[in-house]
Parts: C-alpha cells; sequence; structure tokens
C-alpha cells in the first residue's frame, strides 16, 4: 500500500496496474534482498529474527500485489463475496487477508481463486510460505548450533 500511495505521489500519470507492477517489483526486489542476507548471516541475532519476520510478511505483501493485479487484469478472479451473498469488487484489505491466510496454509476458504493465474499463485504462495518456514527455521538452528560449538572450543 505504501509503495501504491508514493507511486501516486511520483507517477501521477500511471495506471492503477501500472503502479501495482511496480509495487510488485519492489516487494519482490526487498523480499529477495532480505532473505539473502539473513541465510548469509554468521550467527543468529535479534536483528536477524526481526529480518526472518519481515520478510515472511514481504512474502504476503508481495502476494497482495500480485492478486490485486491479476484481478485488475483480469476481473472476477476471486470470488469475492459479501455477508449478503453479492458480489463486489475487490479491497485491498481483501486481498491481504487472502494473501495471508494462503501464506500461513489456513485458508477459511471464504474467498476462492477462480482463474488458472490466480490458482497457480494461490499454490505457489502456500507452498513457499511452508518452505521459507522449514528452510528458515533448519538454518538458524544450524546457525545457533555452529556457534554454540564454536564458543565450546
Amino acid at each position: 500500500m505504501i509503495v501504491n500511495w508514493s507511486s501516486l505521489l511520483i507517477y501521477k500519470e500511471m495506471q492503477g496496474h501500472e503502479a501495482i507492477c511496480w509495487g510488485v517489483l519492489f516487494f519482490v526486489y526487498t523480499t529477495v534482498v532480505m532473505f539473502l542476507h539473513i541465510i548469509k548471516g554468521s550467527k543468529v541475532t535479534i536483528q536477524t529474527l526481526y529480518g526472518a519476520i519481515s520478510v515472511y510478511l514481504l512474502i504476503g505483501l508481495t502476494y497482495t500485489s500480485i492478486y490485486a493485479l491479476i484481478e485488475i487484469v483480469t476481473p472476477g478472479s476471486f470470488n469475492l463475496i459479501n455477508s449478503q451473498g453479492i458480489i463486489h469488487a475487490f479491497k485491498i484489505d481483501e486481498l491481504i487477508y487472502y494473501s495471508y491466510t494462503t501464506l500461513t496454509t489456513l485458508g477459511y476458504e471464504d474467498i476462492h481463486p477462480i482463474t488458472s493465474h490466480a490458482r497457480t499463485f494461490a499454490i505457489s504462495e502456500a507452498i513457499i510460505g511452508q518452505l521459507y518456514l522449514t528452510i528458515l527455521v533448519a538454518r538458524l538452528v544450524g546457525l545457533h548450533i555452529s556457534s554454540i560449538l564454536k564458543q565450546d572450543k
């Protein structure tokens, strides 16, 4: 959302989908840079843990931007039904909610991906969410054990 807001200030003539494309690129770049910094670290610090949490949250925001772009390019890619059963235009908070329930594989099933593009990205988000957690925990435990062994010598 911050990227969308700032891009409106910088690129006033830019269409909505272009601003979201820039947002997706920003989130992907930031997420990858932070992830590589965490993985290349030599010891576990509180900053490492904060960075790891930030990367996880950035993954969710990246997919939120991707879902918004999909919904703009192909309206109706997600079934967005309100409490009265009426289909309505997407709101960014609903896509944030959907992204994080998918990332955590919680899946309340109140929003469904309809198109193949939306389904593909939903599947990839769920897989990335689980792989990130397993790789991160393995790396942090390995770093911690390594630092303990170095201290004992």
